[in-house]
């Protein structure tokens, strides 16, 4: 027994109603792609199998079709067929393609099942330029708010409701669409420091792109489950961490390094920047230095690895994303980053990029 597959894309015609109109589709026997020359017959009918249009005189009037991979291409009212008539998809608004096929294995022609059905709205508005200001026309005459949902057939509800995938468009189109749709990656994933034992929460960037899937690493090794925007790890050794946000269109990947603080005993850190005081009660930075929020005494020149900022007599720390408080031993408290909102409470309009009371 045969079994016969048929697939078939369906392009719309030119804006002239007599052009043939593209057709391809793919044929498999007994699930094995078809490879050869074969003989076809095709018929457009309507919902009540009357027919409409057909490619010869009779049944027996077939045309030769080169088969490649179970694949052929034809013009249907082309190619020595009869034409399309002029007004056929403007007058019918349903219509069914009926494809016979024989590779002349002496079983004669064979119904391609199932039949496909042409969407004939798009054609009718290519089948006559009138009909595209009457319904243009038609149009203007609806009052906004007038159609709801209930008043629309099934079959546009189901089309409406039909989900776009990668999968619906052509190669070419793909292609284009790839950079501008695959993930673009806009924040940052700072490096973060913390004593060991203790669990921080690793934040993936700010992203552009739409349904975004993720995937954390650990050194290279992709974490099991590790599929949301955020991973909480333990710190014990130094780790890389690595996360690949995805879609369809591509992918964009991110990096950041997490330390284990030795010898540190209090840690913490902003989104961009990262402080921690020394068993000796040094202050110690790294990350981003953006209005001086390190106090290195400069703007930029961000740290990669841990520096000392101030040598001894610090009690504790705290930071906020663009600035940096320090309580000394002698209950002193330093602050340096900007002053926007009065972080650092003071009176100057300026930012300070060394520590300093304020």
């Amino acid at each position: 027994m045969f079994l016969l597959i048929l697939f078939f894309f369906l392009f719309l015609p030119s804006l002239f109603s007599s052009t043939p109109v593209p057709y391809s589709g793919k044929i498999a026997i007994n699930g094995v792609n078809y490879y050869g020359n074969a003989k076809f017959t095709f018929s457009l009918q309507d919902a009540k199998g009357i027919y409409h249009w057909q490619s010869g005189s009779n049944n027996n009037d077939m045309i030769n079709v080169s088969v490649t991979n179970g694949r052929y291409s034809v013009l249907l009212g082309g190619q020595g067929m009869i034409p399309l008539p002029a007004k056929l998809f403007l007058d019918q608004v349903e219509l069914y393609l009926k494809v016979h096929f024989d590779n002349r294995d002496g079983k004669g022609l064979r119904h391609l099942d199932p039949d496909q059905r042409i969407t004939a709205t798009p054609m009718a508005l290519a089948a006559e330029w009138a009909k595209m200001s009457q319904v243009a026309e038609q149009a203007n005459s609806v009052k906004p708010v007038s159609v709801t949902k209930s008043m629309l057939n099934s079959d546009v509800i189901t089309d409406l409701n039909r989900s776009i995938n990668k999968e619906h468009f052509h190669s070419s189109i793909i292609e284009h669409l790839s950079p501008l749709l695959k993930p673009k990656i806009i924040g940052s994933l700072p490096d973060r420091v913390s004593n060991e034992g203790k669990i921080i929460t690793l934040q993936a960037p700010q992203s552009e792109g739409a349904r975004i899937s993720f995937q954390w690493k650990k050194d290279d090794v992709a974490i099991l489950g590790a599929t949301s925007s955020t991973i909480s790890v333990a710190n014990d050794v130094d780790h890389n961490y690595t996360v690949v946000l995805s879609n369809e269109f591509g992918s964009a990947t991110q990096s950041m390094q997490r330390r284990f603080g030795r010898g540190g005993i209090s840690v913490i850190s902003a989104y961009d920047h990262t402080l921690f005081i020394d068993e000796n009660g040094s202050l110690w930075g790294m990350g981003t230095n953006d209005y001086g929020r390190l106090g290195f005494g400069e703007e930029d020149h961000s740290r990669s690895t841990p520096e000392m900022i101030i040598e001894g007599n610090i009690s504790s720390i705290a930071v906020g994303n663009e600035h940096s408080l320090v309580v000394l031993e002698n209950g002193e408290l330093w602050g340096m980053g900007t002053r926007s909102s009065g972080a650092l409470g003071t009176t100057t309009g300026v930012d300070r990029h060394t520590g300093s009371n304020p």
